[in-house]
């Protein structure tokens, strides 16, 4: 087949709604294509994106673990204390919402290197979120400055910018049934904590998107079956090839 400039497709939605699936059927696709493609996710995919990565979605393991393994360090004087608060189960893990956004953000700048280096040696790359999740769930749920935010988004992303976006939209009362129907363990402490009002903030937000931005960000209705679902991001992968 004719050779084509590595893409870049990010995979956006609420919880439940079959990014990470979708996304790593589309990896395979793309590899039985003869076109070389690595699958990410974020926040993660390097070593200060997955250490940031456990702070964000299970503060309740990684601080314990953090606060135990540097509590003799000299450096860290105030860590036995807050080791022993954590054993009592008498920390609060809350953080505040700048806090959040931020750690993503650092996560980011990390993830958005990674991924120029392998689109600079031609390898596409499929991800499981990118910088949509902060306008929609910073920006939307959290309600915090959308322009402040694309900011920032800028400023860790470097000049990398997605080729397409696939939004997996689902109903919020179908990403809570789907939230139930999984093991505890799937909800992080992220899920336990935002309630049905922030997630319907985020789904409207992530639908400003689409409307701001329809050539790169597509709606894909995510309650459809896993092969259906699969055919329409084809589509539009499809589509990118051709042009």
């Amino acid at each position: 087949m004719t050779e084509t400039k590595a893409k870049f497709i990010t995979f956006e939605g609420v919880e439940c709604s079959g990014k990470g699936i979708q996304s790593q059927l589309l990896t395979k696709r793309l590899l039985g294509r003869q076109i070389v493609a690595d699958y990410v996710h974020e926040p993660g995919g390097t070593p200060y994106g997955e250490a940031l990565r456990a702070l964000i979605k299970n503060p309740e393991i990684a601080l314990p673990a953090i606060f135990a393994a540097l509590q003799n360090h000299s450096d860290y004087p105030s860590l036995p204390d807050l080791h022993q608060l954590t054993q009592n189960k008498h920390l609060d893990f809350k953080r505040h919402k700048a806090t959040e956004t931020l750690l993503f953000l650092g996560a980011r700048a990390e993830f958005a290197q990674s991924i120029k280096q392998l689109l600079a040696h031609g390898r596409w790359v499929i991800s499981d979120r990118m910088m949509d999740s902060t306008i929609a769930y910073q920006g939307g749920g959290h309600q915090q400055d959308i322009g402040f935010l694309q900011q920032l988004n800028a400023y860790v992303l470097d000049g990398l910018r997605p080729d397409l976006t696939l939004f997996l939209d689902i109903p919020i009362d179908v990403m809570i049934l789907r939230m139930n129907s999984q093991s505890d363990e799937k909800n992080s402490y992220m899920e336990k904590t935002y309630d049905v009002a922030f997630y319907e903030r985020v789904r409207a937000e992530y639908l400003n998107i689409a409307k701001r931005e329809p050539d790169r960000f597509k709606v894909i209705d995510g309650t459809a079956s896993i092969e259906e679902v699969a055919a329409s991001v084809n589509g539009h992968v499809d589509a990118l090839l051709a042009a």
